[in-house]
């Protein structure tokens, strides 16, 4: 069982309940949601799917702006990451004076945008020297009003990392192991925790991505046990190559 929210779960109550012909049962419930806390709690909710490093690919002095903002959030910085804060920045001329424009967004290595923001090119402008991009950029991040829009986009990011279902991971099985590949979507959607399952082909490896809400590990562990019905007994053991890769041999 596994459910996601836009917000947090102030309080909630059963409304009714029913049985299913298929053995199951259907539960109505009314939830009190809150949306302001869940901006406010990224690097718990980020735990909870986790808790994954990130990498930071910036110019100075934006990248140890955003490594400072990242580490007082209680978030890990590292290279192999499953997420990536992407920055640039470009240098505007406008007569004998120069602007700069700054994106940064978030995502992951599937290619999945969870946040993007574009600082205010107008909000200053100097003449042109050799340290312009720098000097420029240092302006940018010393403004409340810049720098806090910044801080909520990479929050919200952050939050709709979770909202989404968790992280994208790989799980690359041989082809020729599969006993019953028309089973595998079917099983993996069973697991706890996991959504978004697609199924694709490379070479000779059958590829299931998916979402996960929780640790790489726990996900091997519960896919060790899943797969063991519908895979041949001489598939290896789950290798966890990558915090978003996993592979049998």
């Amino acid at each position: 069982l596994s459910s996601h929210s836009e917000g947090l779960v102030k309080e909630w109550q059963t409304l009714q309940s029913k049985q299913l012909k298929n053995g199951g049962v259907e539960i109505t419930i009314m939830a009190v949601v809150e949306k302001a806390p869940l901006i406010q709690q990224a690097s718990q909710l980020l735990s909870m799917i986790g808790s994954p490093r990130v990498q930071v690919i910036a110019p100075e002095p934006l990248k140890t702006e955003l490594k400072v903002w990242l580490s007082e959030q209680g978030i890990e910085v590292g290279g192999a990451a499953s997420l990536v804060i992407y920055a640039q920045s470009d240098v505007i001329k406008r007569g004998n004076n120069r602007q700069l424009r700054l994106s940064v967004n978030v995502r992951d290595l599937a290619g999945n945008t969870y946040g993007n923001w574009k600082n205010d090119p107008s909000f200053m402008s100097l003449p042109d020297d050799p340290y312009v991009e720098k000097d420029l950029m240092a302006v940018h991040l010393a403004s409340e009003s810049q720098s806090k829009a910044l801080h909520s986009t990479l929050n919200t990011a952050f939050t709709q990392v979770v909202a989404r279902g968790g992280l994208v991971r790989e799980v690359l099985l041989p082809s020729n192991k599969l006993t019953q590949p028309e089973k595998l979507h079917a099983v993996l959607s069973t697991l706890g925790g996991v959504s978004d399952v697609a199924i694709d082909k490379r070479s000779d490896y059958t590829v299931a991505s998916l979402r996960y809400k929780g640790n790489t590990g726990e996900l091997a562990h519960a896919l060790d046990q899943a797969l063991a019905t519908i895979t041949a007994k001489t598939l290896s053991k789950i290798t966890i190559e990558n915090d978003f890769t996993l592979r049998y041999k």
